[in-house]
């Protein structure tokens, strides 16, 4: 398995931390849909966490982990389950 999707797992642990500081739930969040979803970032061969962050907030929310889990490498955005979480 390729290191390169560590930039999903900063952008989504920063987001879980401040979601849980602001409503005090901790949601876990999907890695696997910016690594499939935020096509300024190359998924698994590298991305940047900026890039991340203005995808969610462009898309209006990031899923959860249980609803678009993590597959360990690359592959198509499932727009079905695009932005349930974290929404503005």
């Amino acid at each position: 398995m390729r290191a390169g999707g560590c930039w999903a797992f900063s952008a989504v642990a920063a987001m879980e931390g401040i979601n849980k500081i602001v409503t005090g739930k901790l949601v876990e969040l999907s890695e696997q849909e910016l690594i499939d979803c935020d096509h300024k970032s190359h998924g698994c061969s590298g991305g940047r966490m900026d890039y991340a962050f203005q995808w969610v907030i462009s898309n209006g929310g990031i899923d959860t982990e249980a609803d678009y889990p993590f597959t360990g490498r690359d592959g198509t955005c499932d727009a079905n389950k695009v932005g349930t979480v974290l929404s503005r």
